[in-house]
């Protein structure tokens, strides 16, 4: 008998609710679209400060990129390592929603963890980074937080690298159709 991980099953799921879209491509891979962000810095949370690394994107035809994220204050340790979904944001090319799917939570697996980005160029002052995990059974407090990178009052900084875009990105590159339930503090893709 196949075994199935709860987040496939739940991907399976929100799929087939219509609640997640996936791009689709040729399985070998074949897109020439490249476009991929690569990010790092801190943001002010609602209990201190948090730490990120994150990046994704398409890259040679694949879904690609990894999350590492820690609350100073709170303790909480986010990392994931496959994207299973990037999309752009209406009306704002310079936005990004990345998905990853499972994503781990001080060890413990979650189905999905989300992280919006923008990056509104050189210097990186009005950047943004935000990162939801909706509530779940292995998780049922959920947590979602965004925060600008620099420009305002808050001590935050980093930067959010949009790379340039090669290849035909119109089709591979779908647009985000609202924030993911959960995701209520998601201003960049609504």
């Amino acid at each position: 008998m196949k075994r199935h991980s709860y987040a496939s099953l739940m991907a399976a799921t929100l799929l087939g609710a219509g609640l997640m879209t996936v791009t689709l491509r040729a399985q070998d891979g074949t897109t020439d679209c490249e476009d991929r962000i690569t990010s790092g810095g801190w943001i002010v949370t609602d209990f201190g400060t948090a730490n990120f690394g994150a990046s994704g994107g398409l890259h040679k035809g694949e879904f690609w990129g990894s999350l590492n994220f820690v609350d100073r204050e709170s303790g909480l340790h986010v990392r994931a390592q496959d994207v299973v979904d990037y999309c752009r944001c209406p009306g704002r090319d310079e936005c990004r929603r990345i998905t990853y799917s499972p994503g781990f939570i001080d060890g413990t697996e979650v189905p999905f963890v989300y992280v919006e980005v923008c990056d509104t160029r050189e210097p990186a002052v009005g950047d943004t980074f935000g990162i939801c995990i909706p509530a779940s059974q292995a998780f049922p407090a959920g947590y979602c937080q965004e925060g600008v990178l620099a420009g305002d009052d808050k001590p935050s900084g980093g930067n959010i690298q949009l790379h340039k875009q090669t290849g035909d990105c119109a089709e591979a590159i779908p647009v985000c159709t609202g924030a993911p339930l959960g995701c209520e503090c998601f201003e960049q893709c609504d």
